[in-house]
């Protein structure tokens, strides 16, 4: 990418090609360095408005937006994704548009602003259902689940986590799919549907280890144990624990062994086993 720049400027062509390679340069810095991503979005920025490439410019707005979601300066990002949804809505972009909805549904989630939240995802489940974009969709889904999850309306939260699931099956993508269906294990757990918790979390262990993720085994392992403990089957508790334990103690991760070595002592002290 920086080559590529560095062409475009010496060459002094096609200065959308240039704010294309400054954005997708920002873009590989959220999450990692506001400071590079905010640097590379400014000049995006600037160009775009020399130029009049208002596309550029709501991307470099988004980007700008995400870097500041992720430093938890919530103002800052919602500013940035409201200028770069109103460029969007003006070119019409409607997988952009649902785009920064959704991630300022989540902004608004995370500062618990609900209605606000719900409203932002419901536009952008619609608009992902319209043009067919699967992806958008499941995750748009799981996070309205997630907060109808935060209220408490449990079973309105399991219809969205549903939906999501479906999607990402049908996208073939495993690891959302997992998340999801892990998501759904706790609401029946959580409901007293034991069998169902038991069920689905256990298709969620297979697909786990169909990827070979040993850090989702362990805790998936765990809230197996935790599910056949609330059922009173305590052998199977036990079985499941160990399993999860030998995993945390390979990767030694002290806290999952600490906090399964306390659940194995909660089921050995219901058996009555004090030595």
């Amino acid at each position: 990418l920086m080559n590529n720049l560095n062409t475009l400027k010496q060459s002094e062509r096609n200065k959308s090609k240039e704010v294309d390679i400054l954005n997708n340069l920002a873009n590989c810095y959220i999450g990692t360095s506001q400071e590079m991503n905010f640097n590379y979005s400014s000049q995006a920025a600037e160009l775009s408005k020399k130029i009049e490439y208002s596309t550029g410019l709501a991307l470099s707005y988004r980007n700008m937006g995400l870097g500041y979601y992720y430093e938890k300066k919530y103002p800052e990002a919602l500013e940035s994704l409201d200028i770069s949804l109103k460029l969007y809505r003006q070119a019409d972009d409607r997988e952009s548009i649902a785009g920064n909805l959704g991630n300022l549904g989540i902004i608004h989630y995370s500062l618990e602003e609900y209605d606000t939240a719900i409203a932002s995802l419901t536009e952008a489940l619609q608009i992902n259902e319209e043009i067919g974009n699967k992806k958008g969709s499941a995750n748009s889904l799981n996070n309205l689940g997630n907060i109808y999850y935060d209220l408490n309306k449990l079973e309105t939260a399991l219809e969205y986590y549903k939906q999501s699931a479906q999607f990402h099956k049908d996208l073939k993508n495993i690891s959302g799919e997992i998340a999801v269906l892990s998501n759904i294990a706790l609401i029946f757990g959580d409901t007293g549907r034991f069998e169902e918790a038991l069920d689905t979390y256990k298709d969620v262990l297979g697909k786990q280890e169909e990827i070979t993720n040993e850090e989702g085994i362990q805790a998936t392992l765990g809230n197996i144990g935790n599910i056949y403990n609330s059922i009173g089957n305590y052998k199977s508790a036990l079985e499941y624990y160990d399993s999860a334990l030998k995993i945390y103690k390979k990767n030694n991760d002290k806290e999952g062994i600490a906090t399964t070595l306390g659940n194995i002592g909660i089921v050995q002290a219901g058996l009555g086993n004090f030595d």
